[in-house]
């Protein structure tokens, strides 16, 4: 669902976190969906100029592959 929420796998440049973020830099930011990212339980998301970082994601979600 998460990548879905950023424009799909295809607009993902980079991922990093730490302990509570997930940072993504993406292709295109306007391929942002912030309704399905919001559907993902993280506690927000923050808009950046080439991407977004999702605050504290449940533990359970796999956003490696």
């Amino acid at each position: 669902m998460i990548i879905q929420g950023l424009g799909n796998k295809e607009n993902i440049k980079v991922v990093t976190n730490c302990f509570s973020r997930l940072r993504v830099q993406l292709v295109d930011t306007t391929k942002i969906n912030e309704e399905i990212l919001n559907q993902t339980e993280c506690s927000g998301i923050v808009k950046t100029k080439d991407g977004v970082q999702i605050k504290e994601l449940p533990s359970g979600d796999d956003v490696s592959n």
